[in-house]
Formats: C-alpha cells, structure tokens, sequence
C-alpha cells in the first residue's frame, strides 16, 4: 500500500480536487485505493459528486471519521484501551459510481470522511499532545493504516492533509507518507510557508530513508506573461524549495488554473473523454508520476 499525502501551506490551491482526480484516475485503471480527509477543520470530501450515496437522508454521513476514531479510542483508554472497528469507518464507493479503462480489471474506492458531524467540538477536544505522550497515539495511527490495508488491500492510500503548521498535518506530512505531494500557488506566502514544512520533512527519516516530495505548482494561470512574473516566482520557488526541473528528472509539475466553471461543480476532470482539456491532462501527469515513485518504492530504488 503506497500512501501519499497531498499537502499545501495554504488553502485554495485546488489540493483536495488534485487528489480525488488522481484518486479517480487510479481507479480506473484497476487499482484499489483509499482517500483519507484528514483536514478535521475544514473537511471537504464529502462534497464530492461520487460520494453523494454516503449520505442519509439527512444529509449526514452514514461512516464515522477520523476524528470519531481518535475520540472513541480517547475514550476507551479511561478503562482498557479499544481500536474502534474499522468497518464503522469506510465507505466503499458503488461500481456504478466509476469507470474502468479495462473491464477484466475493475477498481475499487474507499473514503474515510474527517467526521460524520461536522461540529468543530469533535476536533477541538482531540488534544493531541496528550493522544501521542500518554496513549500512544503514534502506535494508533500505525494500527489506522494497517487496518484500512488488511479490510481493502488498497494499492494506494491518498491523505487529504490540513494546511499550515499544526499537530495533525505534521501526523500527514512525515508519519503517514512513502511520498508528500507539496501543492503551492508560486507566491512569496506560499512558498516561504511550504519551505519552513518541507525543510522539516527533509531531515526526518522513516524507515531509514527520506521522504520523496513531489512538488506541484498548482492554479498556475494560462495566458501571456509579458512581464515573466510566473517565471521569476517559479525560480524563486526552485531556489528556496531546492527541486528539479531538468529533461531527464524532476520532481515539479505544474498545475493550470481552469476557469471553467466544471470547478465550481467539483467535477472530476479525468472522467472526460476529451483529450484537448489542459488541466485534465496535467492530471495524468500527476497520477503517472506517483504510479512511478510506487514502482520505485517497490524497487527499492526511493
């Protein structure tokens, strides 16, 4: 199970909508996957088109959350310490909610919501210096991921991650991944912000290894630039961020800013069967290289 965290420093760079695209994309081409929204403050997944049967009729969420399983553990460990029971947690998306490039080889999709109320007390009581200190919260997210794998076999685990610097986006960025998909809009706020987190994450080793990050310049806006402000900021971001971008490796891409108003609908752009779309190809680009780095993992080569 590859698990990839999507991070940025600030909101609005179109993070989530990258994810569920790649999520989607994978899928189709077979794999099994399981996303994650693990932004507890502002979660956003569950307004996806995809998961609209994960709705009662009161428009509530028929699977609890993350923060539901760290408060019923939280709970538990007053008396005897429970892992609550993973199949109160996932919701497995309908086939006829998804398409397959090969019909011999069918995909499956999960989704672990951030909580089935979106009352901010259930992530406001999570303290999270206690959770880690005194039980053992690391062990428990450890436990999280292997019981997501043994109910789905997922070949990918996709983390939505909180943005800017906090207890839980440091859980995202440095405990959960085997790749961080770092998305920045190219201005001085975002990038100075990402470089504080990604600096961090380049000095921690999991496993023994460091920390592959994929770096993404995303709502990058389409048109003439006479003045060459995208190129200046992109260099600036190159320099401070200390990626690549040569013909034989990199690890940046970039990500259009679309206009169209298929983002306000949220649609998934990797569902269209037009080739001409920028942004959707720029996607595939995205999910290929993430296929990559997995294949690499599997090598022994990251």
């Amino acid at each position: 199970m590859f698990t990839t965290t999507f991070y940025s420093f600030k909101g609005g760079v179109g993070r989530t909508l990258a994810l569920m695209n790649v999520a989607y994309e994978l899928v189709s081409k077979g794999n099994k996957v399981t996303v994650v929204d693990f932004d507890l403050e502002a979660p956003g997944m569950q307004t996806f088109n995809i998961f609209k049967d994960a709705l009662n009729n009161k428009g509530t969420l028929k699977v609890k959350g993350i923060a539901d399983f760290i408060s019923e553990y939280r709970e538990s460990c007053n008396s005897k310490p429970v892992i609550p029971n993973i199949n109160d947690f996932l919701y497995k998306v309908p086939n006829k909610e998804l398409s397959f490039k090969n019909k011999h080889k069918k995909g499956a999709l999960w989704f672990v919501p951030a909580s089935q109320s979106l009352k901010r007390e259930a992530v406001q009581d999570i303290n999270w210096e206690e959770l880690y200190k005194e039980f053992k919260g690391y062990l428990l997210f450890e436990e999280l991921k292997s019981l997501i794998y043994k109910k789905t076999k997922c070949d990918y685990l996709l983390i939505d991650s909180r943005t800017g610097l906090t207890d839980h986006s440091s859980i995202c960025t440095k405990q959960f991944p085997d790749l961080l998909v770092s998305l920045f809009f190219p201005n001085d706020q975002n990038i100075n912000g990402l470089k504080e987190i990604t600096d961090d994450v380049k000095v921690f080793k999991k496993k023994g290894s460091h920390i592959p990050i994929l770096y993404v310049g995303s709502r990058i806006p389409v048109g003439d630039d006479e003045e060459n402000i995208i190129e200046e900021q992109i260099n600036k971001a190159q320099n401070k961020l200390n990626f690549s971008t040569g013909k034989h490796f990199s690890d940046f891409l970039q990500l259009s800013h679309n206009s169209s108003f298929d983002l306000v609908k949220q649609t998934l752009l990797v569902e269209r069967s037009s080739e001409n779309i920028r942004l959707k190809n720029e996607y595939l680009k995205l999910t290929s290289e993430i296929e990559i780095m997995n294949k690499n993992s599997l090598l022994g080569n990251i």
